[in-house]
């Protein structure tokens, strides 16, 4: 039976419980928190039932955003939609029943409107959905319920951009390459760049990499506040490696990577950190718990990467000589690669055209993602 996590607001309740009604009707499991046994732990009990969804609705409104439970949840959902282990979620669908800055990784999904379009309408697209694994008519991204320049170089937007599709980045790729390979250095690549520069996309192009080596790899996105003590990291990179249990110490998981070493000599465990600027809560423990056994050899088959804003804070550089390497920004996309992503999408653009979007966008790869998406609209 197919399973749905309702996430809403108590001042949205009114419409998820009718939701939840509704859809219990068409025989979808559902669970929404008000339906829960008094003395249930309701902390464990959404863990739980997140792990095991097919659909995460989030019902988006002002109260839904301001919401540091829903917030969680959401971050949590989207870390599973993105999980390169084999995570059950199938597809975040948002549902929007009050006015809201909904953001654009958001934005960029295939999203309902239940404030002014037919509720029947809107019910009956959901389940067929559901029924199809998301088989959703495509909808143009509205603009009425968003301020449509805010989030707008937030790296979220790589939620509608596919790995083959991403252009650029061959420097980058050959250290990551040189790094996997037997002995290779660096062990630690920091990567740091402004907004707007494509960092999660290049991580993107890194897990490819991974995948097509069969190499056991986790993706760590800090955004969001997830992951902000360090068993919720520990918890999120045993689900991806495979090794291990939740709950598990930070010492018993460098134990579980050294037999893993052991076993499987000749392949490396890739961690990937997104958005270590915030990082903040957890940045000495990983730093103590995690890069200082890469340096000291005590975890001799793992690299790391960490991009972001800011690089993770090490004492004493000249400890780490050798073993990590710094990457200071990214390269503006030229005339060639508008053009590259153009025809990835399916849409060629005349050189002119590439030039006008490379003006207006002074380069900033994810603007000129946009404005090529845009063109696709059209």
């Amino acid at each position: 039976m197919t399973k749905v996590f309702l996430s809403v607001s108590h001042k949205d309740i009114g419409f998820a419980e009718r939701l939840y009604s509704d859809l219990w009707g068409r025989g979808i499991d559902v669970w929404l928190f008000t339906h829960q046994p008094p003395g249930n732990l309701i902390t464990r009990q959404i863990d739980s039932e997140l792990n095991g969804a097919d659909f995460f609705c989030p019902i988006c409104s002002e109260a839904y955003f301001s919401s540091a439970f829903c917030q969680e949840e959401l971050a949590m959902a989207r870390f599973l939609s993105n999980s390169a282990a084999d995570a059950r979620l199938k597809a975040i669908v948002p549902l929007v029943v009050g006015s809201c800055d909904l953001p654009l990784s958001l934005r960029a999904r295939v999203w309902l409107d239940f404030r002014t379009d037919d509720y029947s309408h809107n019910f009956d697209q959901l389940v067929k959905a559901m029924e199809a694994d998301l088989a959703l008519e495509p909808r143009s991204i509205r603009t009425d319920i968003v301020s449509p320049t805010k989030d707008f170089l937030q790296s979220e937007i790589l939620d509608f951009v596919h790995t083959e599709q991403i252009v650029d980045f061959e420097e980058e790729i050959d250290i990551f390459r040189r790094m996997l390979a037997p002995g290779g250095r660096p062990a630690i690549l920091f990567v740091q760049a402004p907004s707007g520069m494509g960092k999660t996309w290049l991580l993107y192009r890194f897990l490819h990499v991974c995948h097509s080596k069969g190499l056991r790899t986790s993706y760590i996105d800090f955004r969001g506040g997830f992951f902000r003590h360090p068993q919720a990291v520990i918890d999120g990179i045993v689900s991806q490696v495979g090794v291990g249990w939740k709950g598990m110490s930070v010492y018993e998981l460098r134990g579980a990577l050294r037999r893993l070493s052991a076993i499987e000599e000749d392949k490396h465990v890739v961690f990937l950190f997104d958005t270590v600027e915030e990082a903040q809560e957890v940045e000495p423990w990983l730093v103590e718990n995690v890069l200082a056994p890469i340096r000291d050899g005590r975890l001799q088959n793992l690299r790391l990467v960490a991009a972001g804003l800011r690089n993770l804070r090490l004492a004493h550089e000249e400890e780490w000589l050798g073993i990590v390497e710094q990457r200071y920004g990214l390269s503006f996309w030229q005339v060639e690669h508008i053009q590259h992503f153009a025809q990835a999408n399916g849409l060629d653009i005349d050189q002119d055209k590439a030039l006008l979007i490379h003006q207006g966008t002074r380069g900033f790869p994810q603007i000129c993602a946009v404005f090529v998406r845009n063109l696709l609209q059209d």
